[in-house]
């Protein structure tokens, strides 16, 4: 009870001890095809606790057979290929158990990436169930871009060029997914305004994502260089060098920095005058 009575016979400490409030997600349970099995819980709609393991059983009619579980969104199943084993959940998710009028066919699939990002299943050796159908999907690292897919073996790909789509496999085969670099706006400026050239020039150019791009700035008459600054999704090699090399995953801006130069002045009186003041004086480029 949150509400209650502490007696005390000497010094003690009490604690409060709570737990995390959290909002349950939506479990989706299915069968396909629903005439072949059942399940435990039965199919429907459940409440149930975030990134906590529930548990599922499979349970093939009389002569029919359990295949796999596959599952979409937020749902991951511990163990695919048993009839019994539990399901954890990031966020709402659907699974589904796939049942077969013959004894299922066991096809290995592995799983390659190209480029910069990763897949679900992840990249490595899976073991699958002949005809039967499974979610995939490929998520691109930040600034890069999904290509295709590309499905050596026979097998049939729902959609080779959307991220998501789903697989069927008729043999042992290997499926590739492809990223490539994507493009952003860079925006040079200089800071102060006028202060130096830049390579590439100040404005805006578009660039390739993940790639080295060479930088530089050159001081007009006056400033000397001091630093490079850049917002999100931009990289610097040598922020302290005029020439250096950036890497974005995104539009961003990079600043090129100057400081005016310091000169040394010396006033001197003539004959038959007077100076006030300090006579020797270090004034910045520009300034009275």
């Amino acid at each position: 009870l949150a509400n209650t009575t502490v007696t005390l016979s000497a010094n003690a400490t009490v604690t409060a001890n709570f737990d995390k409030k959290t909002e349950p997600v939506i479990l989706t349970i299915k069968t396909q095809p629903a005439e072949l099995g059942t399940t435990v819980p039965a199919s429907g709609n459940y409440d149930v606790q975030a990134n906590k393991a529930f548990e599922i059983e499979a349970k093939p009619n009389e002569g029919k057979y359990f295949a796999t579980w596959s599952c979409e969104e937020g749902a991951s199943v511990a163990k695919p290929n048993e009839a019994k084993t539990t399901v954890t959940l990031s966020k709402n998710g659907t699974v589904t158990a796939n049942f077969t009028n013959e004894e299922p066919v066991k096809v290995f699939l592995a799983i390659v990436v190209k480029g910069w990002g990763t897949t679900q299943p992840a990249a490595g050796d899976h073991e699958l169930v002949k005809n039967i159908k499974y979610e995939i999907k490929a998520n691109p690292n930040q600034g890069n871009i999904f290509k295709s897919w590309q499905l050596s073996g026979k097998g049939t790909i729902d959609d080779l060029n959307k991220a998501e789509t789903s697989l069927v496999l008729e043999e042992n085969s290997i499926l590739t997914a492809t990223f490539e670099a994507g493009s952003s706006v860079l925006k040079i400026s200089v800071f102060p305004e006028n202060s130096a050239i830049t390579v590439p020039q100040i404005g805006e150019s578009t660039v390739t994502n993940n790639t080295e791009i060479k930088i530089s700035a050159t001081a007009n008459n006056g400033y000397k260089f001091a630093n490079w600054s850049a917002g999100p999704n931009a990289t610097i090699l040598d922020a302290s060098s005029n020439e250096t090399k950036a890497t974005l995953t995104g539009d961003a801006e990079i600043v090129a920095n100057f400081a005016p130069k310091k000169y040394k002045v010396e006033f001197k009186a003539g004959e038959n005058g007077l100076l006030q003041g300090e006579l020797i004086q270090n004034i910045e480029h520009g300034c009275n």
